[in-house]
């Protein structure tokens, strides 16, 4: 893979094979080109190209026979950022440390990451109230195996039951990523009721904290709960549990894709997967589930702007689209714009209702008044002519602190707050580039 600045990739095969007559190869390989709101033009040649130094592998020990795999239980992967250890008894996460600083998160006693089914007690209103749960029975391990080797990607997939609950945990690690990712995809057939109760599927998160205390993400911003008797607690994209670990600051960071009950007993951070209620609706639960979870050790203070890029990059992971080779005006990357600082999150880009304009929202997460500087690329979106203040309706402010000078638009963003932008965009110019392309 040729990236936009001429570097040379060697791609893994992930997996190849074939579907109804066509045949398939998945490839991985490091897009470190590719800039915010932007895009970037990979070119996949056949060639040689080195495979990277510092990339994901597999560690632990290796047996002598191939056919026996009770002797690959003790797996490991590491990327020079993080590494894990897997329980082979449990199939949970037995380690899970800082490289860089060498901080382990996980209580080696007590693995992270399990399943755990629980009966919550009957009681009314089951789809609205959660009420008490009983003791934790853990998933069986069926199966423990490799799939993908590394460099740039390594996945260890582990079987696990209980009852008739079947499903398939896959953890996996990336090149030059923090993230420890967790897809869980299986099948629930609990019913509740109201002799029974409410059966419940948690994932558990036992760590090496003391003093532990949940920040979660809440629209526009986070928030600190102190509740730590297992509370049931919202959190939208992110969780993360803070505390100290052999007197350092830390945390583990749990982000989500679909899931937002999260709760915090002792020195765990829990995470509710699935709640088989009972009324109105008696089988609300039944069939086929899917999550995709991250989990990342966290040594000092994560700044709540970087975690909720981090929410909002797994959210809306980096898409790929294939194309022909062609000519055109743009160049091998870019992007429609830029701001600073980094304190500054974008929650929505957008046309106005009712002009031709461009609506800018943004918000302040770390508690201090600050001006934002906004530069636009003419290339996407042609000159700002004007840009004002206005409301969540698009009516302008009475008072704007909005300026434009030179290209760049700045306005004030009040502590914690949320300003949002309307900007008016001569598009003349662009649409002249866009028909010299055309040509």
């Amino acid at each position: 893979m040729v990236g936009p600045e001429g570097r040379a990739h060697a791609a893994q095969i992930v997996e190849s094979g074939h579907y109804w007559g066509h045949q398939y190869v998945r490839l991985a390989f490091i897009a470190d080109e590719v800039p915010a709101f932007g895009y970037a033009l990979y070119t996949l040649k056949e060639g040689e190209a080195a495979a990277p130094k510092d990339g994901v592998r597999f560690t632990g020990p290796k047996g002598n026979c191939p056919y026996a795999p009770l002797e690959h239980l003790r797996i490991g992967m590491e990327n020079g950022l993080i590494a894990m250890d897997i329980d082979p008894a449990t199939g949970g996460i037995r380690s899970l440390r800082d490289m860089r600083r060498g901080l382990e998160i996980i209580d080696p006693n007590r693995p992270a990451g399990l399943l755990a089914f629980a009966m919550e007690r009957p009681h009314g209103m089951t789809s609205w109230t959660v009420a008490e749960t009983g003791p934790a029975e853990f998933f069986e391990v069926k199966s423990i195996q490799r799939k993908a080797t590394g460099p740039y990607l390594a996945q260890v997939e582990t079987v696990l039951r209980h009852g008739d609950n079947l499903f398939t945990l896959l953890y996996e690690m990336r090149a030059g990523d923090p993230h420890l990712y967790l897809s869980l995809n299986g099948t629930w057939v609990e019913r509740g009721n109201a002799e029974r109760g409410v059966p419940v599927l948690r994932m558990l998160f036992p760590t090496a904290m003391a003093a532990a205390q949940g920040r979660y993400e809440i629209p526009f911003g986070a928030i600190d709960r102190t509740q730590r008797d297992g509370e049931e607690l919202p959190a939208l994209q992110w969780a993360i549990l803070r505390g100290k670990v052999r007197g350092k600051s830390a945390g583990l960071l749990l982000i989500n894709d679909c899931k937002h009950g999260h709760s915090v007993c002792g020195d765990t951070l829990r995470l509710t997967l699935i709640r088989s209620s009972y009324d109105p609706d008696p089988l609300p639960e039944v069939g086929q589930h899917s999550v995709r979870l991250a989990v990342s050790p966290v040594v000092g203070e994560m700044p709540t702007a970087d975690a909720i890029r981090r929410g909002n990059a797994f959210n809306h992971p980096l898409r790929v689209v294939s194309t022909d080779v062609h000519k055109g005006a743009l160049a091998r990357q870019g992007a429609p714009l830029t701001i600073t600082p980094s304190s500054l999150i974008i929650t929505a880009m957008k046309k106005a209702e009712d002009e031709d304009a461009l609506i800018l929202r943004l918000f302040e997460t770390a508690g201090r008044k600050t001006r934002a500087e906004i530069k636009l690329s003419e290339k996407f979106l042609g000159k700002c002519a004007a840009a004002m203040e206005v409301d969540l309706q698009e009516k302008p402010l009475q008072h704007s602190t909005a300026r434009v000078a030179g290209g760049c638009v700045t306005v004030d963003v009040p502590a914690y707050g949320l300003t949002s932008l309307l900007l008016m965009v001569d598009r003349r110019r662009q649409a002249a580039d866009n028909m010299n392309s055309i040509k």
